[in-house]
């Protein structure tokens, strides 16, 4: 079963997440709007902001996370699949848009 989560508990799991400079996994799919993902490492945690850096091309992807739900999903099949990840979280946007964001357990 789904369980949500606070804001302040995602702002702790992000945070928890940018001091151990975690590799994390954002994947979009939402048809009206951006469908893809950007992988990096976080950056900074900041009330209603999160901005994650890319590996390499020191590119940005800022994401305002005020208002948002989080979600952490039942990761359901294939225990080997997720056996280097941490935690799984998705974020629900107030405009119904979501991205889930995969971070990794083993430090870039």
């Amino acid at each position: 079963m789904a369980t949500e989560i606070s804001y302040e508990e995602a702002l702790k799991l992000f945070r928890g997440w940018k001091d151990r400079s975690c590799r994390v996994l954002i994947g979009f799919n939402s048809p009206a709007a951006f469908q893809g993902q950007f992988d990096g490492q976080i950056m900074v945690v900041d009330e209603g902001e999160l901005v994650v850096e890319s590996f390499g091309s020191k590119t940005n992807l800022n994401l305002s996370i005020q208002g948002c739900k989080f979600i952490l999903p039942d990761v359901m099949g294939d225990g080997d699949a997720f056996a280097d990840t941490e935690l799984s979280l998705l974020l629900c946007f107030p405009n119904e848009v979501t991205c889930s964001i995969i971070a990794f357990s083993i430090p870039n």
